[in-house]
């Protein structure tokens, strides 16, 4: 048996290496309510915004680790005058419109 799990909201690492032992609560954040990505991080604009960016297109949903790499970049872009919305119809613009449909129907079989 196998088991993937899989968040649309950017975890820390301590909270993805206790989900498999069930030591993770089980209130999901309100999705009205912009929720803090890492509680043990400070705030931090460019981040939030890598951490929301999967719910805006669900292909860019990113870890933990990705946001925290890929900040510093949307930090640089945010102080030269860009807006959030700016940056995220930037970042999610031009991509290509996903060629799978159903992938069950080209098994042979």
């Amino acid at each position: 048996m196998t088991r993937t799990y899989f968040s649309r909201t950017a975890r820390d690492d301590s909270w993805w290496a206790a989900l498999p032992a069930g030591n993770v609560p089980q209130a999901e954040p309100d999705e009205h309510q912009p929720a803090d990505p890492t509680p043990s991080r400070p705030h931090n604009p460019a981040y939030a915004l890598l951490a929301g960016l999967g719910r805006a297109e669900p292909r860019l949903t990113l870890s933990a680790a990705d946001c925290t790499s890929l900040a510093p970049y949307v930090a640089e872009w945010l102080a030269r005058g860009a807006s959030p919305d700016q940056v995220l119809a930037t970042l999610t613009a031009g991509l290509p419109t996903p060629s799978i449909t159903r992938p069950g129907s080209s098994c042979p079989g």
